[in-house]
Order: C-alpha cells, then sequence, then structure tokens
C-alpha cells in the first residue's frame, strides 16, 4: 500500500472514530443527566406520582376521564404519558409515545401493591437534554460526510507537499 493510501486511511478512520466517540458520549451523557435530573427535583416526581395514584383512588380505582384532567403538580414537566398494557391515557406534550416510553423517566404507579399504570415524564432539564442529543442524532452523518472530505482534501495535500 503506498503512503498515500495509508495516509488518507489513516486520517479518515481518526475521524470517523472522534465522530461515534463524541455520539457515544452524548448518548450516554443524555441517560445520566436524564436520571440526575429525576434525584435533584425527586419530589416534584414524587409529588406527580402520587397525584396520579390520587385521581386512581378517587374515581373508583378507575382511569375514565384522565386524559382531560388538568394536574396541579405537572406544570414543571415537560412531557408527561400515561400508559397502561401498552394504551395511552394521558399524554401532556409534543412527543410520540414511542419517544417517551425509550427517553422518559419511568414512574410506576402503585395502589395497594398493584400497578395500575406507568408514567413516562421529562422535566425541562431532560426535554432540553433530549433536544440536544436529537439535533446531534440529526446532524451526525451530513457531519461524517464533511468530516471524510475536508479528511480526504488534507490527506492529498499533505501528499502533494510530502511528493
Amino acid at each position: 500500500m503506498k503512503i498515500r493510501t495509508k495516509l488518507m486511511l489513516s486520517m479518515s478512520i481518526l475521524i470517523v472514530f472522534i465522530l461515534f466517540s463524541l455520539l457515544a458520549v452524548t448518548h450516554i451523557q443524555f441517560f445520566i443527566v436524564r436520571d440526575l435530573a429525576y434525584y435533584k427535583d425527586k419530589a416534584a416526581f414524587k409529588l406527580l406520582q402520587e397525584e396520579f395514584e390520587q385521581y386512581y383512588a378517587d374515581h373508583n380505582d378507575s382511569w375514565e376521564g384522565v386524559h382531560d384532567e388538568q394536574f396541579e403538580h405537572s406544570r414543571g414537566f415537560a412531557e408527561i404519558a400515561m400508559v397502561l398494557d401498552g394504551k395511552t391515557l394521558y399524554q401532556q406534550g409534543r412527543l410520540d409515545i414511542e419517544i417517551m416510553q425509550a427517553d422518559g423517566f419511568h414512574i410506576s404507579l402503585h395502589e395497594h401493591d398493584q400497578k395500575i399504570g406507568r408514567l413516562f415524564v421529562m422535566n425541562d432539564s431532560q426535554y432540553h437534554t433530549y433536544e440536544f442529543k436529537n439535533m446531534w442524532y440529526n446532524i451526525l452523518p451530513n457531519t461524517l460526510l464533511v468530516s471524510l472530505l475536508l479528511t480526504a482534501v488534507a490527506a492529498l495535500g499533505i501528499i502533494f507537499l510530502l511528493s
């Protein structure tokens, strides 16, 4: 293999490695920030959980009408989804339920040791981190292509300077 090919290949591999490292760090950081936001503001999450459980108890162990309810402790949350047996019963925010189930913080709802639903929530801090992660994932393919193109140009420039 010629020095040109080796140089171009090594620079390309380095750029791809750096970009995938950034992707991994961003992905891991999202889940760390999401969980830290919960522990930092655990009381708000607990109040929301208790409010949903109280609604269930007050309505004779039923979620009927929950989709129209305005919960007092939901104001600090950008996204809330409440799911029971795969069916969305309550949603506040713009994100799809699949995204909330994958990226939202999970809170199980219980009544007398019986599971009565699951909340998927994001407070403002978690939502901003989610937006950053999503933006990064959207620009990564273009960044990768531009980086590889610039690597090729730089490698060719170095090759011409060295020859």
